[in-house]
């Protein structure tokens, strides 16, 4: 089955080239062709039907029907790529994607429920809700953010100079480099207490 969508008749004109006749039933596009081939039941029409959702003979005449209903687009876009999530259906709760790293879907409009799963050492984006409309698109984006540990420092005496250079380096008086890249690697908390030469400052 196609999937596109009407409100009116004229919506399906586009929708259903190369059928006789088309109309709009409850927002499906109903187009329909008629067959060359005369028939005295609905069987003698299968044949010559053969990619369409129905069949039917009426008069001697086979007319082969196509159904197409709307659809709308998805785009997830994840952070890190190894970033996986879950997609239900808003109303009724069914799984309808399960996957990581970002992709696009052709779904049919409604509610749909977007939820980032949990990743170790990551802060997990928050869920979404999103309204997918007929014939539009709608990105969603879940950036997982890395959790880092941090460098507590100290001084039991005065220090004269303290430069901070980014995350790499804590440079102090007495020339102590203390490197926090480690700590950040494993998400951990340090708390040094450093003194001058000789326990003075």
């Amino acid at each position: 089955m196609v999937e596109v969508g009407c409100d009116v008749n004229d919506d399906c004109a586009s929708n259903c080239t190369n059928h006789d006749t088309f109309e709009c039933q409850e927002g499906t596009c109903v187009c329909t062709s008629e067959s060359v081939i005369q028939c005295n039941s609905n069987g003698d029409c299968e044949s010559d039907c053969v990619g369409f959702d129905s069949y039917a003979c009426a008069d001697g005449i086979c007319y082969c029907t196509t159904y197409t209903q709307s659809v709308g687009t998805l785009v997830i876009n994840v952070t890190p790529e190894e970033g996986s999530y879950e997609v239900r259906n808003g109303a009724t709760g069914e799984l309808v994607i399960d996957m990581n790293g970002s992709a696009t879907f052709i779904l049919p409009p409604g509610l749909y429920w977007v939820e980032f799963l949990s990743m170790v050492d990551y802060v997990t984006p928050s869920p979404r809700a999103v309204m997918l409309e007929p014939d539009s698109t709608v990105t969603v984006t879940g950036v997982y953010v890395q959790m880092l540990g941090t460098v507590t420092v100290v001084f039991s005496g005065p220090a004269s100079q303290l430069i901070v250079n980014g995350s790499h380096d804590v440079n102090l008086l007495d020339y102590i480099i203390i490197s926090d890249r480690d700590l950040q690697e494993r998400n951990m908390d340090l708390q040094l207490t450093l003194s001058g030469p000789n326990g003075e400052g």
